[in-house]
Formats: C-alpha cells, structure tokens, sequence
C-alpha cells in the first residue's frame, strides 16, 4: 500500500538474494523511505522509488531491545 509497482518488483528479485524489508518510514507527507536489509552482507539500503536499490553507510537503525 506504501510502495510502488516499481518498489515491489525490486523487492521481489532483492529477496531472492538475501535483502528483507526492515521498515518504511514516510516522514509528514512526503515520500516513503523504504529500507531494506542483507543479513548475509550486514549492509543498509534505500529502495529508490525507481525500484533500484541504494546501499548506504549512513543510515542508523534502531535496534528491538
């Protein structure tokens, strides 16, 4: 409901090679962050609207406790 056609199908290949949703955020009423994880690789990444996958260093996640 939060993510486009685009977003979905990216999704659907990215999982196939390790990388799980860990959360969208939409801040106000701007556009959705949608951040995706690789536990295998223990990297970070931005779904772009575009459905292209954007590693980052950056990005802090909080973690359950």
């Amino acid at each position: 409901m939060y993510i486009n056609e685009k977003q979905v199908d990216g999704m659907s290949i990215l999982k196939k090679f390790g990388w799980k949703l860990v959360c969208i955020r939409r801040p106000g009423l701007g556009h959705a962050l949608t951040v995706l994880k690789n536990s295998q690789e223990k990297s970070v990444g931005v779904l772009g609207e575009d459905g292209i996958l954007r590693l980052t260093t950056d990005l802090k996640i909080r973690q359950a406790s």
